[in-house]
């Protein structure tokens, strides 16, 4: 990119190079500014192209039927920078799954079509037909411009019908609600819903064997992989040792004043939480000397 202001970089996202870090002066309590939005309109378009891509690799690679194959899952983890978004990509999967379907599947396309009050055979044509190219939206002027307009309108339809739950919440709902207490976790937001989800059925009793499971992998903005497993005997042994919610057990709860002000940089001296058995930052770098340069290195101490 080679026009538009300061600001107008910083709202795009984080497939695009951003101006973070740069003449800031990073300090204890100073969050830095100018980090990339990764839930703006064009991360998800990202998101969502890929998606469906690495979805008609694996279609295509196995010889599968796309639509009874979403069908027939009965578990999905996806990259999950925050709920709504792998919600949507399973959603705009099975409706352009629906689109290569028998007359039944076309069908129930069809009638999302007629109560958005488009044209199926555009819907359709859109879905087979179109191959936008990403990049090009990858401006200040585009980057809010849906790749699929048509289908993202139907797919506002198909949130509010009966088989929205079934196809894509359902399928998604093993360790679900536990992400809620997560924020984005980058690379580690798979394998986190992942454990979650396994977790869950194992406390639940849920059986999974000899079921395969849909993963999906998304990296720095523009890859996707499809990653299917089949859960084999003996996994609840496995997942024994998973103890996530283990893990989330010293979490604290805090209230909207604290929430604020963490995310303005602030120390919060008055929670009430003792340091035990953990490593914290203890202080970060700021020298600028000739042979040796520190700045932003954080330096960490463990407490007994």
């Amino acid at each position: 990119m080679n026009s538009g202001s300061a600001s107008d970089y910083r709202i795009l996202d984080f497939r695009k190079p951003m101006i973070r870090f740069c003449s800031q002066e990073r300090k204890l309590h100073q969050q830095v500014q100018d980090f990339p939005v990764f839930n703006g309109k064009y991360s998800t378009t990202c998101y969502l192209d890929e998606t469906l891509h690495a979805l008609d690799d694996m279609y295509n690679k196995r010889k599968l039927n796309p639509i009874k194959y979403l069908r027939s899952l009965q578990t999905v983890f996806m990259h999950r920078p925050y709920r709504k978004m792998p919600e949507t990509g399973l959603a705009i999967a099975y409706l352009f799954a629906l689109s290569t379907g028998d007359s039944d599947d076309r069908a129930e396309l069809t009638s999302y079509c007629y109560e958005a009050g488009i044209d199926p055979v555009k819907v359709i044509n859109e879905m087979q037909e179109y191959s936008p190219d990403i990049k090009n939206l990858a401006n200040p002027t585009d980057l809010n411009n849906e790749a699929f307009p048509m289908t993202m309108a139907i797919f506002k339809i198909f949130r509010a019908s009966r088989h929205y739950r079934r196809e894509v919440l359902d399928k998604m709902a093993l360790g679900s609600d536990t992400m809620l207490d997560l924020g984005n976790l980058y690379t580690a937001a798979l394998p986190a819903w992942i454990a979650a989800g396994i977790e869950q059925a194992l406390i639940e009793n849920i059986d999974l064997t000899g079921t395969e499971i849909l993963t999906l992998g998304y990296g720095s903005g523009d890859a996707a992989e499809v990653i299917p497993f089949k859960v084999c005997k003996g996994w609840k042994d496995a997942a024994k040792n998973i103890q996530f919610s283990k893990a989330m057990s010293f979490t604290i709860d805090i209230n909207k004043e604290q929430y604020i002000d963490l995310h303005n940089g602030k120390s919060l001296e008055r929670l009430n939480y003792e340091l035990k058995n953990e490593f914290i930052i203890e202080r970060v770098g700021n020298s600028a000397q000739k042979n040796y340069q520190d700045i932003g290195i954080e330096y960490h101490r463990y407490i007994k």
